[in-house]
């Protein structure tokens, strides 16, 4: 059989360490998956292995993390809209498709495809279109999954190879389709910043993935621009070692063992403010990222043009949101936390997870010097939690930061060739 492009790649050696940074972006998916048993299989049977790839093979995916989210707002208001099989986000299209006259063969051979059993569409069918509740034991029995959870997933790319080339390795491949089974999933919303290559764009972050972006002027209505304005969204990241910053350790690529991070943090929270105050708050965001001489520093906005009227003037329901994240070593102070914190109308769902050896204390001793963990009891909102033991639980997989992200060259000529 010829050899075709695709195989190419899969065989190009891989563990470049140049990049573009003209091309840099992060992805944030927030992601509903249909019970705690289908997020177990997709941390340790898809997301460690392809972590694993990726640290080998892409040292420019700078952050590559999944874990179980703090915030299970969306698995909550799922459980609140889903009360019947006919609304389950496997079954109500399928019953869609038989009103329309597919034959059920069709409609069921579609949902083994994706690992669904088919056999709950019968209590629906079964009372001429009567319906069943997705927590009655008939629905239970016929092998109905619907305990919502939500993950989130974190990836830095910096530049259009780091994309490609990330997934192009046997052992990306043999594990990925554990993580895309339809079985498992109940609803993803993918958010973008920073600046993908127009092929990456079109091709798999607005084609395949649904994504939503934040930097293409009249995509967004005046007050959600305004919002996007005030808040900064995107991507930055600091490889320099200034003053009083640790570095990651570096290593050279091409199979030489990785030494292991220092202790490490990853602090991760949803802030949302009125656009007014977003200018100030943004603020003491940079304020914290260089207190904490952050290695990396994301600030992904969370909302959509659902959030605002018809006539996308006012927010509805809710204030401009986003997700704000930093990896950084765990030494120093950050009484910009604080500040951080004051500036929000809301501060949820906050917590540093922290890797390495002594990171959990070495957290909890920077809250405490900042001011916010006062006679060794942390503030209610801020949860710092071991990322090792969250590995080694399958409640997390990835790293946050790449242990050659010192070693990395800018090189704005630098331009991949597929």
């Amino acid at each position: 059989m010829p050899r075709t492009k695709f195989d190419e790649l899969l065989d190009r050696p891989k563990g470049g360490l140049r990049f573009n940074p003209a091309q840099t972006f992060a992805l944030h998916v927030t992601w509903v998956v249909a019970s705690p048993s289908a997020a177990d299989s997709m941390l340790a049977r898809g997301f460690t292995p392809c972590a694993a790839a990726t640290q080998r093979d892409t040292p420019t995916t700078a952050v590559y993390l999944f874990r179980v989210s703090r915030n299970q707002r969306a698995a909550e208001a799922m459980r609140a809209r889903v009360r019947s099989v006919a609304d389950h986000p496997h079954y109500a299209p399928a019953l869609r498709q038989l009103r329309m006259g597919i034959a059920r063969a069709a409609v069921d051979g579609k949902l083994r495809l994706g690992g669904i059993d088919p056999a709950p569409l019968d209590l629906v069918l079964a009372n001429g279109g009567g319906d069943c509740a997705v927590d009655d034991a008939a629905a239970v029995a016929a092998g109905l999954q619907f305990d919502p959870l939500v993950l989130e997933c974190t990836e830095l790319y910096l530049d259009r190879r780091a994309f490609y080339e990330h997934a192009a390795s046997r052992e990306w491949m043999r594990a990925s389709p554990e993580i895309l089974r339809p079985a498992y999933s109940l609803e993803a919303c993918t958010f973008c910043v920073g600046a993908p290559s127009d092929d990456v764009w079109d091709r798999a972050l607005e084609g395949h993935l649904r994504a939503v972006r934040f930097d293409r002027d009249g995509d967004l209505a005046p007050a959600a621009a305004a919002a996007v304005a005030a808040m900064r969204p995107g991507v930055w990241f600091v490889r320099g070692s200034g003053e009083g910053a640790a570095a990651a350790p570096s290593a050279p690529a091409g199979g030489v063992p990785l030494q292991p991070l220092p202790a490490w943090g990853f602090l991760e929270a949803s802030v949302a403010a009125e656009t007014g105050k977003w200018p100030a708050l943004r603020r003491s965001i940079d304020a914290l990222q260089a207190e904490l001489a952050a290695r990396v520093l994301l600030v992904v906005p969370t909302f959509s043009p659902a959030d605002y009227d018809d006539d996308g003037n006012a927010p509805v329901a809710r204030l401009p949101s986003a997700r704000v994240m930093m990896s950084f070593v765990l030494d120093g102070e950050a009484p910009a936390l604080a500040a951080v914190r004051s500036s929000s109308d809301e501060w949820v769902d906050a917590r540093i997870l922290a890797f390495g050896s002594g990171g959990v204390e070495a957290a909890r001793a920077l809250l405490e010097r900042s001011g916010l963990g006062g006679s060794g009891a942390l503030p209610n909102d801020i949860e710092v939690v071991d990322g090792d033991a969250a590995r080694t639980q399958g409640a997390l997989a990835g790293y946050p930061i790449h242990p050659l992200f010192q070693s990395l060259i800018e090189d704005e000529q630098f331009d991949y060739q597929e």
